[in-house]
């Protein structure tokens, strides 16, 4: 029997937390976090460039990702990284305002652990997460609420687009299968979970 890593148990749990629950202010805060996960996601990409140079797979994944005009959505065409689309109707809606301190804390030590991990830890989490977001971000697609607010629908399309640029035939999870992923991601999975803490709702028993 093939042993399953300990990386796709913490996985797993993320994707098997209680997003059906989530609410508006959930979201909201969801959306804050994303754009701190958003913005490590290209630091470690800019990494595995760095890292793998003259590799066209990353070269390619970089281009659909970095300074792209692939999101569009409401007054946003680009180009931007893919942080820019959210941070973008954050401000315009005034976001971080309807959020509690705590939640842009979390977003800020989750991207301080990233950083702090190997250069090798983090091209590996880009490798990884092309295969695993896709089955985490449906699930939080389950929760309630994404049609009562401009930005969290700019957010839902956010989420929506990168499950098709993940998921679809040839594109980026595609790009990426023949690379090794171990168990050296699994502090980056730990520290993608325990972001999510500050979210009560979504630590609620079944």
């Amino acid at each position: 029997m093939e042993r399953i890593m300990n990386y796709k148990e913490t996985v797993r749990r993320i994707t098997d937390l209680r997003w059906e629950l989530a609410e508006t202010a959930d979201l909201l805060a969801l959306m804050i976090l994303s754009t701190y996960a958003a913005r490590e996601f290209a630091e470690s990409l800019r990494i595995a460039l760095t890292e793998n140079q003259g590799v066209t797979a990353f070269q390619e994944m970089a281009a659909g990702e970095l300074e792209t005009t692939n999101l569009q959505f409401a007054d946003y065409t680009g180009p931007g990284d893919h942080a820019d689309f959210l941070w973008h109707f954050i401000e315009k809606h005034a976001v971080l305002r309807k959020c509690p301190m705590y939640v842009r804390d979390a977003g800020f030590r989750y991207r301080q652990q990233v950083q702090a991990m190997s250069n090798e830890t983090r091209v590996m989490s880009i490798i990884s997460r092309k295969q695993e977001l896709p089955s985490i971000f449906t699930s939080i697609l389950k929760a309630r609420g994404w049609d009562e607010l401009p930005e969290l629908q700019a957010f839902k399309y956010y989420l929506e687009q990168h499950i098709a640029l993940d998921s679809g035939e040839g594109w980026h999870a595609d790009l990426l299968s023949g690379f090794e992923v171990n168990d050296s991601v699994l502090p980056f999975y730990e520290a993608r979970l325990n972001m999510y803490r500050v979210l009560p709702s979504l630590w609620q028993t079944r």
